[in-house]
């Protein structure tokens, strides 16, 4: 160890530092192995919903805002949940999306679901994929052919994959 006096002098300042020099500089480190290797997270997005529940048709249903319903959906088109909901939701075929101050509770069937708000209960998307968004709560039997969980998202599920 070498004593160093300040760069510039002071008056009151009477303390040395001390810089500590090694001989052998640190060893390379080794490459992670693949299996370790992870991807990237990526920033939370803005979901949108599927283009079927999009477009400028009034053939999908929708439960809005402030709105409370109990009671079985079934169809075959799209549908919006913004309020709360309780009972059976069945689309043969059709997409779901559940929206962030939405809370449902009972048994959801679907081709896709996007889920953003709150989920209890069951859901089953065995041709299609389960989307959470970084706001989903979701406490569930979860059925699926693909899941997309982003950063965020609270699940507590018993996952399933289609055909398992």
């Amino acid at each position: 160890m070498t004593a160093v006096s300040p760069a510039y002098p002071t008056e009151d300042l009477h303390a040395d530092v001390l810089v500590e020099t090694s001989a052998e500089p640190n060893p390379p480190l080794a490459p992670v192995p693949s299996i370790l290797r992870v991807a990237p997270v990526r920033e939370a997005s803005v979901l949108q919903p599927p283009a079927s529940l999009t477009k400028a048709d009034h053939s999908r249903g929708r439960i809005p805002a402030g709105v409370s319903f109990k009671g079985t959906i079934t169809g075959t088109s799209g549908y919006v949940v913004q309020g709360r909901f309780e009972g059976t939701i069945s689309l043969a075929g059709a997409d779901l999306c559940i929206e962030q101050d939405a809370d449902v509770d009972g048994k959801i069937e679907a081709q896709n679901a996007i889920i953003a708000g709150r989920v209890k209960g069951e859901i089953d998307c065995q041709k299609g994929c389960v989307t959470f968004g970084p706001t989903a709560q979701c406490s569930a039997s979860l059925t699926y052919e693909q899941i997309v969980v982003e950063r965020g998202a609270k699940l507590n599920a018993q996952l399933r994959t289609a055909g398992a």
